[in-house]
């Protein structure tokens, strides 16, 4: 055998079976494999319940309240985690993500739409202001001008 390339069936940790019966002489026709062969298990995942994501939300994006509504949904998905209830787990995490993202996109919005308001307000109060300063030395500038 050269190093690296294996021919023929060979056992998981590299080394081909050994053509010969089990030891003690019942079993199955074919190659004997001294090691056990591992079993498959169905491996699911566990469903996420977004509680860290539920409660910066609600802390910092409780928007009409679905900060606390997408909080109590992350516990309850939670709770039926722990309790192997992995269907009502799930629903529950994607009711408290959808419920974490609507807060945020409105928390979001209201920033932006904030922002372009004040900006704006800013912007025209600025713009009033010059014009009054503009005026009021006009004005201080023919009464100055009037005295002599």
């Amino acid at each position: 055998l050269s190093r690296g390339k294996m021919h023929g069936p060979t056992h998981a940790h590299g080394m081909p079976p050994v053509e010969a019966r089990a030891p003690w002489g019942v079993g199955p026709p074919g190659p004997y494999y001294p090691y056990p062969r591992a079993a498959l298990v169905s491996v699911r995942k566990l469903p996420r319940d977004y509680l860290l994501w539920s409660l910066f939300t609600f802390s910092y994006a409780n928007c009409c309240c679905l900060g606390l509504a997408a909080l109590v949904f992350s516990i309850k998905s939670r709770d039926a985690k722990v309790l192997g209830d992995v269907e009502s787990a799930e629903e529950h995490g994607k009711t408290a993500r959808c419920l974490s993202v609507v807060a945020m996109t409105l928390a979001i919005v209201s920033m932006i739409v904030s922002i372009i308001v004040i900006a704006t307000s800013m912007t025209y109060i600025y713009n009033r202001f010059q014009e009054a300063m503009a005026d009021a030395h006009e004005q201080h500038s023919r009464k100055s001008f009037s005295w002599n």
